[in-house]
């Protein structure tokens, strides 16, 4: 007997790393491949509104592809003129830098008793270092554009075909399952497509709510390029915990080089934290309506593996997927046990918020402000 579990967790723990092994290998692959499959669920909707009007199916789906691909070009050119404007501006900034530099260098020599001389001989042995990969990054950079016109190139003909060949995989589906399950086949194809769709549209209403806050918080400050750095910001917030963190770092650091208080810094940084508490309690819970409905342990390690795996597209994709894959165990009767490991589904004595002493030490600190 025990012979036996101890075989069934050996291969358990070899399936599992077999398993990550294939996810790392084929990730040139699989990443193009789930996004693309994720943007097809997204596009959905809109292709069978095109249908309904009596469009073919495959011109519906050209309408939504010409859609996505011109809205990614205007992105693009408006992100590409806020970089080089963006570029220009740091070359201005070259005296406060230098500024901030030499005042730097003071605090190190005073507090650090690490002479000039030291610095100076460290920045230029890093200078070389930089100088020597330099053109590494630059055949990087040139290698990363085509490789990113390509993958583009590649979903959109894998959107095409997700959308095109959709009933064909949903009958695939059915064929390989028996016919007394077909009902609840069906029932979970459409409850992952809806679950999938909803919270990708409600991702995207948030980036888009986000960057108009960042946006006008920024201007309202002073800041320079606040469309650009909002945009960043709410882009980067997409990436779970680390992403809000980027993205109000970057505004901070332009702060603290085009103007002269301090406490500009400090204004960004604490606009910024209100916006995430915002952003984590009132628009996420709201416009995505908690549908993937993840615990944050599950989540970190989703984030972490993604990023280890597939780099940021896995720390973007893996959320959603794991998403997907918690609705799988739900309907699965051997699989439950893992949804509700990975769910955010609390019982009474799991939850703070439920928990009659944690009211009443609500109750107490609200009285003594009303006080």
């Amino acid at each position: 007997m025990e012979q036996d579990i101890l075989k069934k967790y050996t291969l358990l723990l070899a399936f599992l790393f077999l398993f990550i092994g294939g996810l790392y290998v084929t990730r040139s692959f699989l990443i193009p491949f789930f996004a693309a499959a994720l943007i097809a669920m997204l596009l959905l909707p809109l292709a069978d509104f095109f249908e309904r009007l009596g469009i073919n199916r495959a011109v519906s789906i050209i309408f939504c592809l010409i859609g996505v691909l011109t809205l990614l070009g205007v992105l693009i050119f408006m992100t590409s003129v806020q970089i080089r404007l963006f570029a220009d501006d740091l070359a201005l900034y070259r005296f406060t830098i230098a500024d901030r530099f030499f005042s730097l260098r003071e605090f190190i020599s005073e507090n650090f008793q690490i002479t000039h001389e030291e610095q100076a001989a460290y920045l230029q042995a890093e200078l070389e270092s930089l100088i020597v990969s330099a053109g590494a990054w630059l055949r990087s950079a040139i290698l990363m554009t085509s490789n990113f016109l390509m993958t583009i190139s590649i979903m959109t003909f894998y959107i095409f075909f997700f959308l095109f060949y959709r009933d064909k995989y949903q009958r695939f589906l059915l064929m390989i399952n028996k016919q007394e399950n077909h009902e609840r086949t069906l029932y979970i194809i459409k409850n992952t497509t809806n679950m999938t769709k909803d919270y990708l549209a409600g991702v995207l209403i948030v980036v888009l709510v986000l960057t108009i806050v960042n946006s006008i918080g920024l201007w309202f400050m002073g800041i320079p390029h606040p469309f650009f750095l909002g945009l960043v910001a709410a882009v980067l917030n997409i990436i779970p915990f680390i992403g809000s963190v980027i993205g109000s770092v970057i505004p901070m650091v332009i702060a603290f080089l085009s103007k002269d208080s301090i406490w500009y810094v400090f204004a960004v940084g604490i606009f910024f934290v209100v916006v995430q508490l915002i952003e984590s309690y009132v628009l996420t819970p709201n416009i995505t309506g908690g549908k993937i409905r993840l615990n944050p342990m599950a989540t970190i390690v989703a984030l972490i593996i993604g990023g280890l795996l597939w780099g940021v597209a896995g720390m973007i994709l893996f959320i959603p997927l794991l998403g997907i894959l918690k609705v799988l165990f739900q309907h699965i009767e051997y699989l439950n046990p893992y949804a509700y490991l990975i769910g955010a589904e609390t019982n009474d004595k799991e939850s703070i918020i439920k928990r009659p002493g944690f009211k009443r030490w609500v109750r107490r600190f609200f009285s003594k402000w009303r006080k």
